[in-house]
């Protein structure tokens, strides 16, 4: 529930401007709330002396505007958003758990629907081992039952072969991993929460150093797993959103590369 300090309120009616609920509203001069609400901060960050706060979250990463630190430019963002690269070859070297931690915090901080916060990742490390075993079975059930009309139905033979040779080499570097040494799972009910949340921890995995592969191969075995949703204790409705590989790239990228035009579509 939003706590306001009536102390502290001036009765501007800031809050009850930026209130999408419409939760809000003037009493004698001060700010008050009607209801439960979908707790999504508008109120806390515009007031002008602090007078709201939201008991049930914690309050001591909360941050006033610095346009120094905040402020991204347009043309940084851009070439940010340009550089970045599929990375398909990793080194051999940990990723600090500080780095993660970093990017735990930007799928948190990312916008929910209704303010839901029903986004959560999982870091597959330790046991990494097993989790590929499941990918790879999960890819044998996708081929068996590939459907007549697949357009990669094509690549049905030679896919067998890499299952096969996995099953019996075990190799690190595989079609699927290319010898990364975790991989993070974006897990939602929402596809949309779920997206968002992987491409800001995508963001801050590469301002980091760090590479990334969004693996379409691995989800659709993972789609095709029987075992998966045990390994990984999913709830009720929640789906595996995105497949992220990490790890440090081994090849350092020198420019951009170019891309087809794209043209601004108005109605």
């Amino acid at each position: 529930m939003v706590n306001i300090n009536i102390e502290k309120c001036i009765g501007c009616g800031k809050c009850i401007k930026v209130c999408f609920p419409r939760n809000i509203f003037l009493e004698n001069g001060k700010a008050k709330i009607k209801r439960e609400c979908m707790m999504c901060g508008h109120c806390l960050a515009i007031c002008p002396v602090s007078a709201v706060t939201l008991p049930d979250y914690l309050s001591d990463n909360i941050q006033e505007y610095n346009e120094e630190t905040f402020k991204i430019t347009p043309e940084n963002l851009l070439n940010f958003i340009k550089f970045r690269r599929s990375i398909r070859d990793y080194q051999q070297k940990e990723i600090e758990i500080e780095k993660l931690k970093n990017i735990v915090e930007a799928i948190r901080f990312t916008e929910t629907g209704e303010n839901k916060q029903g986004t959560r990742c999982i870091v597959i490390k330790n046991k990494f081992r097993e989790f590929k075993d499941i990918t790879w079975e999960g890819f044998k059930n996708y081929l068996e039952n590939m459907p007549s009309n697949d357009p990669s139905l094509r690549w049905k033979d030679k896919w067998f072969e890499k299952y096969q040779e996995y099953k019996e080499k075990r190799p690190e570097t595989d079609m699927f991993f290319f010898n990364a040494s975790m991989i993070m799972l974006i897990i939602a009910e929402d596809e949309l929460d779920g997206g968002l949340a992987a491409s800001n921890a995508e963001k801050m995995a590469v301002a980091q150093g760090l590479g990334v592969l969004f693996s379409s191969f691995i989800k659709i075995s993972l789609n095709h797993s029987n075992q998966i949703n045990k390994f990984l204790g999913l709830k009720n409705k929640e789906r595996i959103i995105a497949c992220m590989l990490l790890g440090y790239p081994k090849n350092k990228y020198l420019r951009t590369v170019p891309r087809k035009e794209k043209e601004l579509e108005i109605l």
